[in-house]
């Protein structure tokens, strides 16, 4: 299922909160309990980068990127082995900060 709004918002050129759900970024991001701050993406995003991604199945993804490649990324989840081949067009946004409780960290 698309979040429309939420990518409308980032191609409008305004940051989105969001909570994250899973275990694939652990122990850096904690399942439900941490608060991300996902940014437009304005051009290459680079090596460890944390972009949110749409998979054509419509679910949203949120991992690490190891290499960058011509036309996307080599990306991967902290508590994951295996990697995934992203192209450009499937990122949505970029994580810049979240919070960790009333920890404030940027990324």
């Amino acid at each position: 299922m698309r979040n429309t709004s939420l990518e409308e918002e980032l191609r409008s050129g305004k940051a989105c909160v969001s909570t994250t759900v899973g275990d694939s970024m652990e122990p850096m991001l904690r399942n439900r309990k941490d608060t991300i701050i996902i940014e437009p993406v304005h051009g290459r995003l680079k090596r460890y980068d944390l972009p949110l991604y749409r998979r054509p199945d419509g679910k949203y993804v949120l991992h690490r990127i190891l290499h960058v490649k011509k036309n996307g990324y080599v990306i991967c989840g902290d508590n994951r082995w295996w990697k995934e081949n992203v192209p450009d067009e499937w990122i949505v946004g970029v994580v810049t900060e979240f919070y960790r409780g009333e920890e404030h960290i940027y990324i």
